[in-house]
């Protein structure tokens, strides 16, 4: 098995993670393949758990959180991955900040709001226009996608 502690510890590995000890979520998988001979291993387990937390996280609290009409709100996840490729939820931010504070950041915080406009904005008006165009009373389904980003701290 690779040794995953001496690669992601001390100072020759800074040059390679970048500042802020971060990768996009694109880096760490070309990281896994190319460096740790785990191709595919970020695609087919880390990313499919940091959505299980995600949407296991927000199914917790579902009856806790106020709904409001024609509000939204935003959170931020941060994890870490062990040497055995477990993915650990460290904690969940309800107000994120949205500073281009690293190289990282910025790429992910200007794709966010990008699309984050798309699903407030965009979406609702798609979905009222199908209902006119249809003539129905909305019960058409959207599919469903990725709509952010993540973020590996």
């Amino acid at each position: 098995m690779p040794d995953y502690h001496n690669a992601w510890c001390g100072e020759t590995r800074k040059d390679e993670v970048g500042e802020g000890n971060m990768w996009h979520c694109d880096e760490f998988s070309r990281w896994l393949g190319e460096e740790m001979g785990r191709p595919g291993a970020f695609e087919e387990a880390i990313q499919p758990a940091m959505r299980q937390a995600v949407e296991c996280s927000l199914s917790c609290v579902q009856e806790k959180v106020a709904h409001r009409k024609g509000t939204h709100e935003l959170f931020g996840y941060d994890f870490i991955v062990d040497e055995d490729l477990g993915t650990w939820m460290i904690e969940v931010n309800c107000s994120p900040c949205l500073q281009h504070s690293t190289p990282v950041t910025g790429r992910l915080v200007s794709s966010m709001v990008e699309d984050l406009v798309k699903v407030v904005v965009d979406l609702p008006e798609a979905k009222r226009n199908a209902k006119r165009r249809a003539g129905t009373d909305g019960s058409t389904r959207c599919a469903k996608g990725p709509v952010a980003a993540c973020v590996l701290a």
